[in-house]
C-alpha cells in the first residue's frame, strides 16, 4: 500500500467507521433476514405471473383465450420444480411460458438440424434457435433430439412430457405408436403425459384403432379421441383424467383445409375469413395420462 493510500485512510477513518457500522446494522436488521427481503426465499413465480411478462409474443397472447395455458398446465399438474419435456414446441407458444416458470429441467425435443436436407427441418430449427437467442429468459432451456423413433433422453428420467397439437403429425408418418412408447420409457414411474390435440367429431367409435390411417383423416389435423386414448393405453399409460378446458363447440371439424382453415393459420385467406374468426381455434381434447408406479 503506498503513502497516498495510507494518508487517505487516516484522514477518513471516521467516515469509514460510520459506513461500516451502518452496513453491519443493515445486515442485522429484521428486514434483511426476513423472507420478504431475501430473494432466495421470495415467493415462486406463477404461470399467471409469466402470462403478463413482456417477453411474450403479441400473437401468442391473443391465443390465450383459446389455449387456456394456466388452466391447462394446472390440470396436468405441472410444478415449477419438475423436469419437463415439451415435444415439438413449434413457434414457442408454450416455450415462452414454461422457460421462465420451470426451475427444474425444461427440455424442448424435436428434429433440429440447420444442415438437414429437409427445408422444413431447417426452418423449424432456425425458428427455435432465434427464439432461444432472443432473451436471457431462455438461457437454461435444453434441446433434445426427437423423431418418432428416437427421444434422446435417459429412460425413467422425466417428471412430465407435454405434447400440444402434434399427434396428427406422428400418425401421418406412421409413428404415433412408437412415439407413445418413447414417452412412456422416458417418464419416471408415476410421471405424467399431457396431451392436447385437435379433436375429430362424428367419427365412428373405434374406426381407426386397428388400421389407422384408414383414411386421410390425419391430414386434416383432427384425430379421434378414442384413437389417442387407445394409443397411450397400448403402451402402458393409464388415462387419469380428461378435460373440456380446450373444447370449442363452434368447431365442426369440417373445413376445406382442415384445422389450418381456422385461426391462427387462416389458410383460406380472405375467403370466409369472418366466419372462421367467429369459430376461433379448433376444438381440442385435453388428456392426462400417467405412467404406473410399477
Amino acid at each position: 500500500m503506498n503513502s497516498q493510500s495510507l494518508a487517505f485512510i487516516k484522514t477518513n477513518i471516521p467516515t469509514i467507521l460510520a459506513i461500516s457500522v451502518a452496513l453491519v446494522i443493515a445486515a442485522c436488521s429484521p428486514e434483511a433476514t426476513s423472507p420478504a427481503g431475501n430473494p432466495e426465499t421470495a415467493p415462486p413465480i406463477t404461470i399467471n405471473d409469466v402470462l403478463s411478462q413482456e417477453h411474450r409474443d403479441e400473437g401468442h397472447i391473443k391465443r390465450d383465450k383459446y389455449r387456456n395455458p394456466a388452466t391447462t398446465l394446472e390440470f396436468f399438474g405441472i410444478k415449477s420444480e419438475m423436469s419437463v419435456i415439451e415435444i415439438n414446441p413449434g413457434r414457442g407458444y408454450y416455450l415462452e411460458i414454461l422457460a421462465p416458470f420451470i426451475t427444474g429441467n425444461y427440455v424442448v425435443a424435436g428434429n433440429y438440424d440447420l444442415e438437414a436436407e429437409s427445408d422444413y427441418v431447417k426452418r423449424s430449427t432456425k425458428v427455435l434457435y432465434d427464439k432461444l437467442e432472443s432473451s436471457i429468459i431462455y438461457k437454461n432451456v435444453e434441446i433434445a433430439h426427437f423423431d418418432t423413433n428416437t427421444l434422446d433422453v435417459s429412460d425413467s428420467s422425466v417428471d412430465a412430457i407435454l405434447t400440444f397439437r402434434n399427434i396428427h403429425s406422428f400418425a401421418g408418418s406412421n409413428g404415433a405408436k412408437s412415439s407413445f412408447k418413447l414417452f412412456f420409457d422416458a417418464l419416471k414411474p408415476g410421471g405424467v403425459l399431457g396431451v392436447v390435440q385437435h379433436r375429430a367429431v362424428d367419427v365412428p367409435e373405434n374406426a381407426y384403432l386397428d388400421s389407422f390411417p384408414a383414411s386421410e383423416l390425419e391430414k386434416t389435423g383432427y384425430m379421434p379421441e378414442d384413437y389417442v386414448v387407445s394409443l397411450a393405453e397400448s403402451e402402458g399409460f393409464t388415462l387419469e383424467e380428461k378435460s373440456e378446458i380446450n373444447a370449442n363447440p363452434l368447431d365442426s371439424g369440417k373445413h376445406p383445409r382442415g384445422v389450418w382453415t381456422l385461426p391462427p393459420s387462416l389458410s383460406m385467406g380472405d375467403e370466409n375469413k369472418a366466419e372462421y374468426l367467429r369459430i376461433g381455434e379448433s376444438d381440442r381434447m385435453t388428456l392426462k395420462f400417467r405412467k404406473p408406479q410399477s
